[in-house]
């Protein structure tokens, strides 16, 4: 199993800082509360708001991908570095004790 998870991974068939929307109640809820919120915001505001509210949002979001990116990619690297001590460890002991 191992074997087949680093080959797509080395041939790009599982990218690790791939995003999947989460299915749960806890984001399903907060989704809800959210567009609520955007709709009483902008229920008052001219065109020009709306739309400088919409480039505002996007930036937040764009922020907020930017650094889950960054957390998937240093949690990648970091399960990388475990594997590779522990691929060193098990050859390790196949050098020292003939296994």
């Amino acid at each position: 199993m191992c074997d087949v998870v680093l080959k797509a991974i080395f041939n790009g068939d599982i990218l690790p800082w791939e995003q999947k929307i989460s299915r749960s109640p806890i984001y399903k809820e907060l989704s809800k509360k959210i567009e609520k919120e955007r709709e009483f915001f902008m229920r008052d505001m001219s065109k020009e708001e709306k739309n400088r509210f919409d480039d505002y949002h996007c930036l937040l979001m764009e922020r907020n991908s930017e650094e889950f990116n960054n957390c998937m990619f240093q949690n990648f690297m970091l399960g990388i570095s475990v594997g590779m001590e522990v691929i060193e460890g098990k050859q390790k002991i196949i050098e020292d004790y003939g296994v």
